[in-house]
């Protein structure tokens, strides 16, 4: 790639990033262009992988030919390509922020392996799988549509994992784990301070992209204090969102009875009682650790990233539980085999091979266990039903377990499905 090209397409990704909402004030002035960068990354990262799927889309299909032969050499290429850059570009105000920057960076790297092993079996599979078509001795007709058949199973699951490689989606994800050090406890005296200051702020002062708030109104409009003197249970809804029935089936009309404390950075939806942002460590310490009973999670797209849920977590009592609600398509619950959701670009998925004792096909599940669809639709299979359901839970209970939890289970009310996620 030329210079010129390189540095119009770090351009592209600092408009993006300033599109989609990005907090630049959380981003130190001296790692901006680091950033940058390791956006720009992951963007040849993902394209790459889009190449590579057209690659062995290719009827003819040669593994020498491919622009990657295995997934550890794309996974190689694309880390010490990013890290370099960054190197070379970016000048950090001192050794120990640069020292930290790369040390979180290669952890998040780290995180990456998955994906390149699943791109090896990938590949692999698709290899013997030809191989084997080779041994036949087919007639050269049945050899191309049966090869073809076998490029398009593996195109498609190379697309899973590009799907799973979109960083755009997460920045403050990956601002929080590239950027930050972990956020000490606050003493009690610092606590107090804190409230205070947050309780007597405003929006203009504590700005929130996309929030449109009235300019002037208070970030927190019902003061903690009040709300525990009226509730012995502490209730807190994140990402409160639209007051929609479902929700009010079941947070018991949430914006009416005062039993929940509701949180979203989007003013102008629910009236929140507070105007945070849960993807924010600093705002999330205007809850205390072990404070709530209860946590839900009110709109099904936010709040997947770990580090969201670690904190959501640590705010919840020993016991506690956290409901997370499941995403839906076209209004069916998605666990639901016939109805799948598609699947979220955020996610790392799994592929299941439904055996022939219990039905048949292939279906996919996301490690949380909170996402998946099937390769082929089928007709409600009770049988295909449960299997779907106890992989997802289980896929959960092992990812939340990860995380801080005790225990998982799946809940089901009104029609709409819910992991229970216990402390």
């Amino acid at each position: 790639m030329s210079r010129s090209a390189f540095f119009l397409l770090v351009f592209f990704c600092a408009v993006f990033l300033k599109a989609a909402a990005v907090r630049w004030d959380h981003v130190p002035v001296d790692r901006r262009s680091a950033v940058l960068l390791f956006y720009h990354g992951m963007t040849q990262m993902r394209l790459s992988l889009s190449r590579l799927q057209s690659e062995v889309l290719i009827r003819s299909f040669d593994a020498e030919s491919l622009s990657f032969k295995s997934g550890k050499a794309w996974y190689d290429f694309h880390k010490n390509w990013t890290t370099s850059k960054i190197k070379e570009h970016t000048q950090f105000k001192d050794s120990e922020s640069q020292a930290l920057f790369f040390k979180n960076l290669n952890e998040y790297f780290e995180d990456l392996r998955e994906h390149a092993e699943h791109l090896d079996k990938v590949l692999n599979d698709l290899n013997a799988s030809l191989e084997e078509l080779k041994l036949q001795q087919l007639k050269p007709t049945d050899y191309a549509d049966l090869s073809t058949e076998c490029c398009k199973d593996a195109a498609g699951r190379v697309g899973l994992i590009m799907k799973s490689i979109q960083w755009f989606y997460a920045f403050e994800l990956a601002s929080d784990i590239l950027l930050r050090s972990e956020t000490k406890a606050l003493s009690e005296d610092e606590y107090k301070k804190m409230v205070e200051r947050m309780e007597n702020m405003t929006v203009d002062q504590h700005p929130i992209e996309n929030s449109h708030p009235d300019p002037g109104t208070p970030v927190i409009r019902k003061k903690l204090a009040e709300y525990e003197k009226q509730n012995s249970v502490h209730r807190l809804l994140f990402f409160a969102g639209h007051d929609c029935p479902d929700k009010k089936k079941l947070l018991g009309g949430f914006s009416n009875d005062g039993i929940w404390y509701a949180v979203d950075p989007c003013f102008r939806e629910t009236k929140p009682d507070a105007v945070l942002y849960a993807l924010d460590k600093q705002d999330m310490l205007y809850f205390k650790p072990n404070w709530a009973d209860v946590i839900c999670i009110g709109d099904y797209r936010r709040g997947r990233e770990q580090e969201v849920i670690k904190t959501f977590l640590s705010i919840l009592k020993p016991g506690g539980k956290l409901i997370i609600p499941l995403s839906t398509a076209n209004h069916k619950d998605w666990l639901n085999v016939r109805f799948g959701a598609q699947l979220s670009p955020d996610t790392q998925e799994r592929e299941i091979d439904l055996q022939k004792g219990e039905c048949s096909g292939k279906f996919w599940v996301s490690p949380d266990g909170r996402e998946g669809y099937t390769k082929r639709m089928h007709d409600g299979n009770p049988s295909i039903t449960a299997l779907f359901q106890k992989i997802a839970t289980e896929n959960a209970k092992n990812y939340y377990r990860k995380l801080g939890a005790s225990d998982v289970v799946l809940s089901k009310m009104d029609g709409a499905c819910f992991f229970i996620v216990k402390k």
